[in-house]
């Protein structure tokens, strides 16, 4: 009589030299996605009638999600940084001087300070 493989309780394909995946995954408490990096290329060719592509594949895909992520938050962090670095009258200042020149959607070079105080006070001819 065969022994029946464990998939569910400690399967042998996250089991390696005294470590589980689990164990490693919480020993450096990795989110969702890098766990599942770990996970998959800890068992890429050790799970029955599974070649180790589809594992690495998996884990290449959580990776790229997980890098994804981490340079969206950088970018955010940023944009963050610089909108904070710039005083609440320099907002209105290239506010009014892209409402003035039409500038939503293209590059905008700042205005020069001349430039600005026409904008910002323009002589009337009443």
């Amino acid at each position: 009589m065969s022994q029946k493989y464990e998939y569910v309780n400690q399967p042998k394909h996250y089991q390696g030299n005294g470590m589980a995946a689990i164990d490693v995954i919480r020993a450096y408490d990795l989110n969702f996605a890098l766990g599942n990096v770990i996970k998959y290329t800890l068992r890429a060719g050790r799970k029955p009638d599974e070649d180790a592509v589809k594992d690495l594949e998996k884990a290449l895909w959580y990776l790229q999600n997980e890098l994804d992520a981490a340079r969206s938050l950088a970018v955010k962090n940023s944009n963050q940084e610089a909108a904070d670095s710039v005083s609440f009258q320099d907002g209105l200042n290239l506010f009014a001087a892209r409402e003035a020149t039409g500038a939503w959607g293209g590059v905008v070079v700042p205005p020069s300070q001349d430039e600005l105080d026409a904008i910002l006070n323009p002589e009337r001819d009443d």
